[in-house]
């Protein structure tokens, strides 16, 4: 199928080994950086392990800085191979637009009209196929047993005197507040590169390349 030829054309290109790999041989400070963040991963599993919270919470915060940090340099990193944003845009929708018309012979509209509703298709099955069902609440459940029940459970043992108990209750709560920045940085990093967010943009890429044909048109029609 064309679509799934789009998708390995992407991730040819564009994909996230790619765009990985790249980055760090363009970006040296980038290199040191994800050396720190498995070094920073590391001191709060074990302040953690030795139950120095202190010392976790900071990690925890330095982690953070390094995800927002790591995405900053990555688009440094994009700007100096293309110049700038709208440059990597341009070329992307050129490589494409080569692709579609010349390479699939979808060169009409009406050919790029279907195209277009399969793409919205593999969207629609994509979502239907993988997103868990009553995924907020779900979400909403395990947030408030965290929260509330651990941290509730581990102040009340404290307050009764039961020190030991409370701080076991107090170490997995920060644990599982760690698993879930650790985890939700890597679903940051890779958002851009899932199945429906490549369909999404091959869809935007499309109707650019339209768009460009119809201001050359019009244009043409002027002169």
């Amino acid at each position: 199928m064309i679509v799934y030829k789009l998708l390995e054309k992407y991730d040819e290109l564009f994909g996230l080994k790619r765009t990985f790999k790249e980055n760090l041989e363009k970006s040296r400070i980038l290199k040191l950086l994800y050396f720190f963040y498995i070094i920073v991963v590391i001191w709060f599993v074990v302040s953690l392990l030795n139950t120095k919270w202190v010392q976790s919470i900071i990690s925890l915060i330095l982690i953070l800085a390094f995800i927002f940090i790591s995405q900053l340099l990555s688009e440094r990193s994009l700007k100096k191979r293309y110049k700038s944003i709208y440059a990597y845009h341009k070329a992307k929708q050129e490589i494409f637009r080569k692709f579609i018309e010349e390479e699939c012979g979808l060169s009409e509209d009406s050919h790029q009209d279907v195209l277009l509703k399969v793409i919205d298709n593999e969207i629609e099955q994509y979502k239907l196929t993988k997103e868990m069902p009553l995924k907020n609440i779900a979400t909403q459940f395990i947030t408030a047993l965290i929260i509330t029940g651990l941290l509730t459970t581990s102040f009340g043992l404290l307050k009764d005197g039961n020190g030991e108990q409370a701080v076991l209750l107090l170490t997995l709560y920060i644990l599982l507040i760690g698993i879930t920045i650790i985890i939700g940085g890597a679903i940051y990093t890779i958002r851009g590169f899932t199945k429906q967010a490549k369909l999404a943009e091959l869809k935007t890429v499309i109707f650019h390349i339209r768009l460009n044909k119809l201001v050359k048109e019009k244009i043409f029609e002027g002169e």
